[in-house]
Formats: C-alpha cells, structure tokens, sequence
C-alpha cells in the first residue's frame, strides 16, 4: 500500500509542476494580448519616472 501512496505522490508533484507552467504560460499570454490590445508595440511598458507620474 505504501508503493502505490509513493507512485501517486509522485504523479501529484509532477501534475502541480506542469499547470504551474501552464499557470506562467498563460500569464504571459495575457501580458502579450494586453500589450497588442492597448496599441503598443509588444514588449514596451509604461515605467514610472523618478517623480511617480506617468
């Protein structure tokens, strides 16, 4: 009994791995689509000046 609690042990870890990457993948995804919807180009971003205005 104590193999089998083992084996599923080690499919739990590995399934959280894979949807945390899946969780990471998906974030910049929408980071991406954000990017393309707000008429930027991809890979540019507002950053704040040394005052903290826009």
């Amino acid at each position: 009994m104590n193999y089998i609690a083992e084996w599923l042990d080690s499919y739990r870890r590995f399934w959280e791995l894979r949807m945390e990457r899946l969780e990471e993948y998906l974030r910049k995804l929408q980071d991406k689509d954000r990017e393309t919807s707000s008429g930027k180009p991809p890979g540019t971003r507002k950053v704040e000046n040394d005052d903290g205005k826009h």
